[in-house]
């Protein structure tokens, strides 16, 4: 079972990686440029994917399934840090778009620690 420690960091990243989601959600709603919906879509989607394994962490039954989950989530950390880039370029000149990298950052400073 994981840690006191480790539920937190877990839950936290899942609070994180939901709020990022929010903002790209606003920015999406309003935007008008294709391209930057396209971006700000694959980075979505991106943390929706990163969510399905923070859950599978959270609801872990047994160490096993727990070292799973967080192996999984440690491996696909890169595409986390990839995503905070994309969302620089995507829209930084919207001042919503710091908030998001900063939600993203903690999310992955987060798994680094499980």
């Amino acid at each position: 079972m994981p840690t006191p420690a480790q539920t937190l960091d877990v839950s936290s990243a899942i609070a994180n990686i939901r709020s990022a989601q929010q903002a790209l959600d606003s920015i999406m709603a309003t935007t008008g440029d294709s391209a930057v919906l396209s971006d700000l879509t694959a980075t979505y989607r991106e943390l929706d994917n990163q969510m399905t394994l923070l859950l599978a962490a959270q609801n872990a039954a047994d160490d096993t399934a727990f070292a799973a989950a967080t192996a999984s989530l440690k491996a696909r950390a890169g595409t986390l840090k990839d995503e905070e880039a994309r969302v620089q370029k995507t829209v930084g000149k919207i001042a919503m778009a710091a908030h998001i990298v900063g939600y993203i950052a903690q999310a992955v400073t987060l798994i680094a620690a499980l």
